[in-house]
């Protein structure tokens, strides 16, 4: 009975993913959500497909039920090969490469410690979505960032540029084997480069209104403290103060350029530095 239980509860799972796989092109087209899906239904078939056998005559539904899993089952079966096709096509070489691209092959092909080159191919392309090829390995944008940190742990924007590329609850492992999160990667980038406002701004936008992070520094700050950091670097900064202004309620007052500032005085402020919102 609890390997009957355990069918019922995997039904409607593999029904989802019959029905995902009848809407993705098989073959030569092969994507990888296809073998996201491969991979699903190979997790579920293969506990049934050993445990289920004496109990097939015991109910028609469970057949009717062993004999789908068994036909996907086996059409999928040759998982490694269809893997490397799909691996191929899940993200695209780039087939035509611009200047910029091909003079920082070369450099890296000349000079392959020089971490600009790395930095600059990575900003090139557009998000994970593209990878270029490299002395035969295969590098996407966030994977060039993870080898600009290998060659020089003590550049912040690497740790900065490669934070933008995760969500704020994803992870990255960096190649030393160190998981970081990307607060995490913002705040090494604000620890090696203290006068970079970037860093500030994107770690105080994922802060909610009464959150605190704590700089590798020992400093806590919330999101105001955020903003007023970056406005201290660079007091012409139109979004820091934009952005500050958001943390007021329409009465609040706070100290700023040697006087108390009110949230409408901010946005004319923000308004005026050239930063394009406004909201009454």
């Amino acid at each position: 009975m609890l390997i009957v239980t355990k069918f019922s509860n995997n039904d409607r799972a593999l029904q989802t993913v019959t029905q995902k796989l009848m809407q993705l092109d098989k073959g030569a087209h092969l994507s990888h959500a296809a073998m996201k899906e491969v991979n699903k239904i190979t997790q579920i078939t293969d506990p049934l497909i050993k445990k289920c056998g004496f109990l097939l005559p015991q109910h028609p539904k469970i057949v009717r039920f062993f004999n789908l899993i068994t036909g996907i089952y086996i059409a999928f079966r040759a998982v490694p090969f269809a893997q490397l096709f799909a691996q191929r096509r899940a993200v695209p070489l780039l087939a035509k490469l611009s200047a910029r691209q091909l003079e920082c092959l070369q450099t890296m092909k000349v000079l392959p410690h020089r971490v600009e080159a790395y930095l600059t191919l990575a900003s090139s392309l557009i998000g994970n979505q593209q990878q270029v090829q490299v002395d035969e390995k295969l590098f996407n944008q966030q994977s060039l960032y993870l080898k600009a940190i290998q060659l020089f742990p003590k550049n912040g924007d690497s740790y900065f540029q490669l934070g933008k590329t995760l969500r704020a609850s994803h992870t990255v492992k960096l190649l030393d084997g160190t998981v970081m999160t990307n607060q995490q990667l913002y705040l090494k980038a604000i620890s090696l480069n203290p006068h970079v406002v970037e860093p500030y701004l994107q770690l105080a936008d994922q802060l909610k209104t009464n959150q605190t992070v704590k700089l590798l520094d020992g400093h806590v700050l919330n999101k105001q403290d955020m903003y007023l950091k970056v406005i201290s670097i660079d007091p012409s900064h139109g979004e820091a103060h934009f952005k500050l202004a958001l943390t007021l309620d329409a009465h609040d007052k706070i100290l700023l350029h040697g006087g108390e500032m009110t949230r409408d005085l901010l946005y004319q402020v923000a308004s005026d530095l050239g930063y394009p919102h406004y909201v009454d």
